[in-house]
């Protein structure tokens, strides 16, 4: 059911990022148009030309915090857009009032800029960028759907061995790295509006869109592969809780862990001590720094030249468990004649 889900996925992402890609080189016309048209005379045709209106400002508002939107409502010909969005504050937002009396420029259907006694400020309403978004959303959907296709094989094929163990790290690593890789489109789309700003340089933006990406993602592979790495560091890590009174560790015997600098295989930890079988070198574990294992040292040479306990115990306190006094045969050393009576 999943895989056949991802499958159909796939199937949609890779259809719409081949629509956004075919629609590229019509972006690149109507950019290149734009950036040729000229005003209106009475006389040219007003389809592909500058049209301007004189309309009246309605209203200013300013919304949002870190990323405002910049609106000006306006009253006017039929033309004229009921709500035009500009850019930023300068160079003439700030100084529009209710009642203004402001010229709006037209081409097509894109209300493109605004004046008022000299001033100009172009609006957000431009085929400029459109290239641009086009190729990234194309490139965007072709990431996602790589990834769906490949997982969709995937759960098909191996069915079984996905509900017993669960999905491999190959195919979980996949899925982080394709939402990093598709977000690597945003600085790669920026060069590229870059590259193809001014007249003539319509067809550069798409193209260091995609290279400026591809650069990108061998940094992207190497950030998502850090993180992983990390991140099963820190859950090693914290198989060992920092307290005062530890009294056992997730680990077993049959299984080897390394913590920081140093390794474990099996054992327990009782109060900050490792009594496994190999730990070397100092390990700091979650914040808890674990002393390598001391030997014990070894015994003094005046302990063997000592009268062991037992030697020293009268024949009275020898006696037997039963309270009867052993024969002088049991006392004696071994060799010697006793004599009996």
């Amino acid at each position: 059911m999943w895989g056949a889900g991802a499958l159909l996925g796939a199937l949609v992402l890779l259809v719409a990022g081949g629509g956004f890609a075919a629609s590229v080189p019509e972006s690149i016309a109507t950019v290149r148009e734009f950036r040729v048209a000229a005003p209106c005379t009475d006389r040219a045709a007003r389809t592909g030309c500058l049209r301007t209106y004189t309309a009246t400002v309605r209203s200013t508002e300013r919304t949002g915090g870190r990323s405002p939107r910049h609106e000006v409502g306006l009253d006017g010909p039929p033309d004229v857009p009921w709500v035009m969005e500009m850019g930023s504050d300068e160079p003439l937002f700030k100084r529009l009032r209710a009642g203004d009396e402001v010229t709006v420029t037209l081409w097509r259907d894109h209300a493109t800029a605004l004046e008022h006694d000299g001033v100009r400020q172009h609006s957000t309403d431009s085929p400029e960028s459109d290239p641009e978004w086009q190729a990234g959303l194309a490139v965007a959907c072709l990431v996602f759907g790589c990834y769906l296709l490949f997982l969709g094989g995937f759960l098909l094929a191996r069915a079984r061995e996905v509900a017993a163990h669960g999905l491999p790290r190959g195919i979980r690593f996949f899925g982080t790295y394709a939402p990093w890789a598709a977000l690597a489109v945003i600085p790669a789309g920026i060069a590229g509006a870059f590259a193809s700003s001014g007249r003539g340089h319509e067809n550069r933006g798409w193209l260091v869109l995609v290279a400026v990406w591809t650069a990108l993602l061998p940094a992207v592979y190497a950030g998502v592969r850090w993180r992983e790495a990390r991140g099963r560091h820190a859950a090693r890590g914290s198989a060992v809780r920092p307290s005062g009174d530890l009294t056992r560790n997730h680990l077993t015997p049959d299984r080897s862990e390394s913590i920081g600098r140093g390794t474990i295989r099996g054992g327990t930890i009782r109060r900050g001590t490792i009594r496994g079988r190999t730990i070397r070198g100092r390990t700091r574990c979650s914040g808890l720094r674990i002393p390598p294992r001391r030997r014990r040292p070894p015994p003094s040479p005046h302990a063997a030249r000592r009268t062991p306990h037992a030697a020293r115990r009268t024949p009275h306190a020898a006696a037997r468990p039963n309270g009867r006094t052993p024969h002088l045969r049991h006392l004696a050393p071994p060799g010697a004649i006793v004599a009996s009576t």
